[in-house]
């Protein structure tokens, strides 16, 4: 429950609880009516507007008017970012289709600026724009050092 004393707002209390609720499943489709989350929690609409309004922003509940508040069905890019799955079964997992273009590849050297730690590494570099659904979604990079002789 929400806690008064907490120097939390109210609003950020419900908010997080709300979005615990999701993650476990308590709500499947929608969540309670502003009317319903004001007599649970004692608070006032304002409060209830402003802990929805955050999770409506940071894309996980979405707003039909006259119908309620719904849970999204794809997860809000945030929350993928910082998963350890790879992005294409990311992408895959959200139902989407996932592509990649290759900006660049190639061996970096001391003239392009970098400052190699030993001179018996050589540095590679992977760029490549990850799309999906043919959406430009991120630039990743990857770089190895390599030992040459």
């Amino acid at each position: 429950m929400i806690n008064a004393e907490l120097p939390i707002p109210l609003h950020v209390q419900i908010s997080n609880l709300l979005e615990k609720q999701i993650r476990i499943g308590a709500y499947q489709e929608k969540i309670p009516s502003e009317r319903e989350l004001m007599d649970m929690y004692a608070v006032s609409r304002t409060t209830v507007r402003e802990a929805v309004s955050k999770l409506v922003n940071e894309g996980k509940l979405q707003k039909v008017h006259g119908k309620g508040t719904f849970i999204s069905k794809q997860p809000p890019i945030q929350e993928w970012l910082t998963s350890l799955n790879s992005f294409t079964d990311t992408v895959i997992k959200m139902g989407m289709n996932p592509s990649s273009r290759l900006i660049y590849s190639g061996k970096l050297s001391q003239k392009n600026g970098l400052n190699i730690f030993e001179t018996n590494h050589d540095l590679y570099l992977i760029e490549r724009l990850r799309f999906a659904d043919n959406i430009p979604v991120a630039i990743e990079l990857k770089s190895t050092f390599i030992h040459s002789k």
